[in-house]
């Protein structure tokens, strides 16, 4: 971990590959007001701030801390076979960890840099036990990152409702299954548990690619995250259909696979070729 020259302690370089930013973080901590005036622009309600967050705010610090040390820690190997580009994914990279935001993640872009906010209490709010907020803050800092990087390697250029649904499809689908835990081989979608969850993915993923009706086309293409995640037949289905690919072809199968860039994603899934 190498400090910045001319920041305090709170602001660091994993090793030339990525930021973390712990300034607001440590402020709360030790009482401090949050924002200085130069960092206005993020947005933050201090006034709903309870204190007595403290000790479940500072063990989230040292364990974030600690996970990102080494990182991609979620399938590695998979990103580092999927993204040719990973180290430049990764040194645009800026991990803010802060207090007194309405979500638990927000992301900007700018040219230079990927920012990704996370509220450490927002993750605390959601469940009593530390290690499950440990796997929010991990899992949400894994999604946003390799959706950065899908994005980065394959960037949106469908005009048709298919090239669109193609993308989005294969973006938020590949991006949530590098992020769905830490080893693919691991994952547990072809028990029984998932079949009723797969077979109602695929058939309304099926139903939405035969819709001809473009206002309908519009609100499937333009849906909002928040909804319940095994509603997203989008994202579940192609969920389904990576980890499947896997399972029968290996890594080297499923990055044969994403050098398409999610062209015909959805045909191919169904084999409508």
């Amino acid at each position: 971990m190498v400090f910045l020259p001319g920041t305090d302690r709170s602001v660091c370089e994993m090793e030339d590959v990525m930021k973390i930013d712990t300034q607001i973080v440590d402020r709360y901590l030790s009482g401090k007001p949050l924002l200085t005036d130069e960092e206005d622009r993020i947005p933050l309600d201090q006034s709903a701030l309870v204190m007595d967050r403290r000790e479940v705010v500072a063990e989230l610090k040292t364990r974030t801390l600690a996970s990102l040390q080494q990182f991609p820690s979620f399938n590695p190997a998979l990103f580092q076979a999927l993204f040719p580009a990973l180290d430049i994914c990764q040194k645009r990279l800026h991990v803010h960890l802060l207090v007194g935001s309405d979500d638990l993640c927000r992301t900007a872009k700018s040219d230079a840099s990927f920012d990704v906010f996370i509220d450490l209490i927002q993750a605390a709010n959601r469940t009593r036990i530390v290690s499950q907020m440990m796997y929010l803050i991990l899992h949400t800092l894994h999604y946003e990152f390799a959706r950065h990087c899908l994005l980065i390697h394959w960037p949106d250029s469908g005009r048709s409702y298919h090239e669109r649904l193609d993308h989005l499809c294969f973006v938020e689908g590949l991006a949530t299954y590098l992020a769905w835990n830490e080893d693919a081989a691991d994952y547990r979608f072809y028990t029984d548990r998932y079949e009723q969850k797969k077979e109602q993915a695929f058939g309304l993923l099926y139903h939405a690619f035969q819709i001809e009706d473009a206002k309908v086309q519009e609100q499937i293409l333009s849906a909002p995250a928040d909804i319940p995640f095994w509603n997203q037949f989008w994202v579940s289905a192609s969920l389904f259909y990576l980890d499947d690919l896997y399972r029968s072809t290996g890594s080297d199968g499923l990055q044969s696979f994403c050098t398409q860039g999610g062209r015909h994603f959805v045909e191919t899934i169904f084999d409508l070729n």
